[in-house]
């Protein structure tokens, strides 16, 4: 079990990640988006699989990171931004479903409150993507009969 560090020259630190085997509490605090992504991949995987895990993420505010994991700003908000918090979402989920009686219920209030910020972030992420369209359009069914003529001045 070794740790995985990556080092970013930008902020000339190392980077905690989370890995498969390894959880460590401080991955979930890194702003950079990468690791960030990389952690709640394995995350999700992790409390899924291992009822620690859920366990430590209730006792160590790593479920209350993760539910408040989403940003504020919705105009900042991009698919990569999205896709994390889906990733983070899933991580509180697993541990709604899946963890312990106590755990559940004990957590009830956190995990309420992130299936409540998921629901606002759809919301919103829907509503700017439907006024800021990230691709157009593929494939636009022709209308029958409505032929455009053009007038050649």
């Amino acid at each position: 079990m070794r740790e995985s560090n990556f080092a970013f020259p930008a902020q000339n630190r190392a980077c905690v990640c989370i890995s498969s085997q390894l959880y460590d509490r401080r991955a979930l605090d890194t702003t950079s988006a990468l690791p960030l992504f990389n952690s709640l991949s394995h995350l999700t995987y992790l409390t899924s699989t291992s009822p620690r895990i859920r366990e430590i993420l209730t006792f160590d505010g790593g479920l209350e990171r993760l539910a408040a994991g989403a940003p504020a700003d919705v105009k900042n908000f991009d698919r990569a931004a999205a896709y994390r918090f889906s990733l983070a979402f899933q991580c509180v989920a697993n541990i709604g479903v899946r963890g312990s009686e106590p755990i559940r219920s004990r957590q009830a209030a956190e995990i309420a409150r992130a299936l409540e910020r998921a629901r606002q972030i759809q919301e919103a992420s829907t509503l700017y993507h439907a006024v800021q369209p990230a691709a157009p359009p593929v494939n636009l069914p022709r209308r029958p009969h409505h032929h455009h003529h053009h007038h050649h001045h």
